[in-house]
């Protein structure tokens, strides 16, 4: 292996944690200097510079079997791999558990605790350990996920999956690993996804509800941005019914055909794998590709695809879009007074679609004096670049451009997602977005833009 990644120019960094595998692939030469530059398979980005591209074989894997409540994860890889996983799931689900209306999930996972000794026996004593322990802790579903070390070990874990169910009576799943070794940060997810899949049967339909389909959602699942999309599909008789994959158990998954319709919230390469194997599996319709709305353009998107997907539903859209823009115009009344005429700059780092911001900003009355956009580490290839109209848009910004531009054309205030580094220069300053989505993100902008601008300077953030 060693040989074959001397040969493809791949340099290989341990981390400080010891199942951490950190890569770096080495582009072509370009103006006399080394750049380097890592692709994620999974997420389609590309990290770009001298920057180390996060690889995991399991992560993904892990951290969407432990959403699933009455299933455990049995990882066959060392005993920090488990550590980190459930870390990094407490930390997420944590975060905004407060806002949700689920409790989270006990993360239910289960390391074999691989080490030296066990790795060049390959006995399979320790996952007879693994699976035993959560059994006894009432698991009767378990998915068997890979790490680096079984990978590189080429343990045969389809099969050990097919041999424990048959000697415990219980049900373990194996999660297929990606085609290609370390290739995202999130591993494994797909193939997570596609076990899950092949569970799904088929069930009566409940006529006027919906599945959501994403990676994840951390955030989409928060209370109000639930209603926010419940919200917009009720005015076309909907309600949502299922969240693919959110906190969730294995019938609720095995019941996923039960609802009417299928929705892919963002059109990015791995959720269009997720929506084209459900089709593939399922025989279900593919399901509709829309992104979360957040602005009028956004709700609006809704209402047009919505309408066209299936014909029933076309003669509600009139009237969605009618009930969408009263609401977007009184937001716009409301906070107007305090936004017009006053003169602003966008300064973006790596983010290109700003479609909702800018359409806010011209109808709140705003001088946008440009969209200045600043290279950052990441390039999404997923992300939709909008055409901005009339409005100066700015490419590989930097701090020196900002400063120019603030004291050339007299700009009150910088909207930014940069805040650390606009505000050391002694910017007045505002962020470049909302945690809401809907219309309810539009209003909590708007109010946030008002409140940034009516404080004074220099304490104008003691004032918020």
């Amino acid at each position: 292996m060693l040989r074959l990644m001397l040969l493809l120019n791949v340099k290989v960094l341990v981390s400080l944690y010891p199942c951490k595998i950190i890569i770096i692939l080495s582009s072509v030469k370009k103006s006399e200097k080394c750049s380097f530059e890592g692709y994620d398979a999974e997420r389609n980005l590309t990290y770009v510079g001298e920057f180390a591209m996060p690889a995991c074989t399991s992560h993904g894997a892990a951290d969407g079997a432990m959403r699933i409540r009455d299933a455990a994860v049995i990882l066959h890889g060392p005993r920090n791999c488990a550590y980190l996983m459930e870390f990094a799931f407490r930390r997420r689900v944590l975060y905004g558990s407060s806002e949700r209306e689920d409790l989270p999930p006990e993360p239910g996972i289960y390391s074999t605790c691989l080490d030296a000794d066990e790795a060049f026996k390959d006995s399979g004593r320790l996952l007879d350990e693994a699976v035993e322990r959560a059994m006894r802790d009432g698991y009767r579903h378990m998915f068997l996920v890979s790490t680096c070390s079984s990978e590189i070990m080429g343990a045969d874990l389809a099969r050990a999956a097919e041999d424990l169910s048959s000697r415990f009576g219980t049900d373990v799943i194996w999660v297929e690993p990606d085609q290609a070794f370390l290739s995202s940060k999130f591993g494994g997810t797909f193939g997570l996804f596609d076990a899950l899949i092949r569970r799904m049967r088929p069930r009566p339909v409940e006529k006027g509800t919906v599945n959501l389909i994403a990676r994840w959602f951390y955030g989409v699942g928060r209370r109000d941005n639930m209603a926010a999309l419940e919200r917009i599909l009720s005015l076309f008789g909907l309600r949502i019914r299922f969240r693919f994959l959110d906190f969730s158990t294995m019938a609720e998954i095995e019941d996923f055909c039960a609802a009417e319709y299928d929705i892919q919230l963002g059109r990015a390469k791995l959720n269009r794998r997720f929506g084209e194997r459900i089709s593939e599996v399922t025989g279900r319709r593919p399901p509709l590709a829309l992104d979360v709305p957040i602005g009028l353009s956004g709700c609006l998107e809704w209402v047009e695809l919505i309408s066209g997907y299936d014909e029933s539903l076309a003669p509600m859209a009139q009237s969605a879009e009618r009930s969408l823009r009263q609401e977007f115009q009184g937001i716009v009344d409301r906070y107007s007074p305090l936004l017009r005429g006053r003169r602003v700059v966008i300064y973006c780092i790596m983010v290109r679609d700003l479609k909702w911001q800018v359409e806010t900003l011209k109808a709140l009355g705003a001088d946008i004096e440009a969209v200045m956009f600043v290279d950052g580490f990441v390039i999404d290839h997923n992300v939709r670049i909008p055409d901005y109209g009339d409005v100066k848009v700015m490419g590989s910004m930097k701090m020196c451009d900002l400063r120019r531009m603030v004291a050339e054309e007299d700009v009150e205030m910088v909207i930014t997602n940069d805040s650390d580094r606009v505000r050391r220069e002694g910017f007045r300053y505002a962020p470049l977005g909302s945690r809401y989505y809907g219309m309810e993100g539009v209003e909590d902008w708007a109010r946030t833009l008002a409140d940034c601008l009516s404080v004074p300077l220099p304490t104008w953030e003691a004032g918020l």
